[in-house]
Formats: structure tokens, C-alpha cells, sequence
């Protein structure tokens, strides 16, 4: 027995707005550091930097993202007190966990985009 269950796309988009709505406070505190610190990371780290530190901004920014990701999630998800008040203090598994597969994704990106390139019409 098979059962279907039709999902209407404008009722998940109306329930995701009104979620979001609810909680933007609790988003707003939880990720007012993460924010400051990656503007400020923004700020001094131009186009112009030298390589090593561009790589370590690049870094630091998937970290800054791994925190704006798992503290989004679990407010959003499991309510606002799933993160303290301020938002994430501490570095767990969860977010080691979801910055390997961040890193394991661009990698897979960058050897699939590779190929492409060496195969395509820009190859030699």
C-alpha cells in the first residue's frame, strides 16, 4: 500500500516565512557575534592581502558559516533553547562534523568543475 501526500508549495513557503518571523529575535541575539566577526573579517581582509592570509580569512569564514549554520538550524528547528541565549559557546562534534562536510563538498565541487574544464572545450 502506497500512501502520497501532496505538498503545496505556497504553504511551505508561508509556514517558512512565519517561522523565521517568530524567530528573528532569538537569531538576531544568537548571531550578533558571528555577524560582527565576519564583517570585521570582511573589512580587513581585501583582495589585495597576501595568499596565507587570505587562506586563513578563507578558513576562519567556513567557521564563522559552520556557527551561522548549526545555531540557524537548531533555533529554527528545536526552538531557541537549543543554543544558549548568545548563541553557540563551544565548539562541538556537531560543528566539526558539519565543517568536514562543508570541506568535503567544495572538494568534490572543485574536482568535478576540474574535470569538466580539462574535458570541455577550454581542455588542451
Amino acid at each position: 500500500m502506497r500512501f502520497t501526500v501532496r505538498v503545496s508549495v505556497r504553504r511551505v513557503i508561508v509556514g517558512t516565512a512565519a517561522r523565521l518571523l517568530e524567530a528573528a529575535p532569538d537569531l538576531l541575539r544568537a548571531l550578533a557575534w558571528p555577524s560582527a566577526l565576519f564583517i570585521a573579517l570582511n573589512i580587513l581582509v581585501t583582495t589585495e592581502a597576501p595568499v596565507w592570509l587570505m587562506v586563513i580569512a578563507n578558513l576562519v569564514s567556513l567557521l564563522l558559516q559552520t556557527i551561522f549554520a548549526v545555531t540557524t538550524h537548531r533555533i529554527i528547528v528545536l526552538g531557541a533553547d537549543a543554543v544558549p541565549r548568545w548563541g553557540i559557546n563551544s565548539w562541538s562534534t556537531r560543528e566539526t562534523r558539519f565543517t568536514l562536510y562543508a570541506l568535503g563538498l567544495l572538494l568534490a565541487v572543485i574536482i568535478v568543475t576540474s574535470f569538466a574544464v580539462a574535458i570541455g572545450p577550454f581542455g588542451p
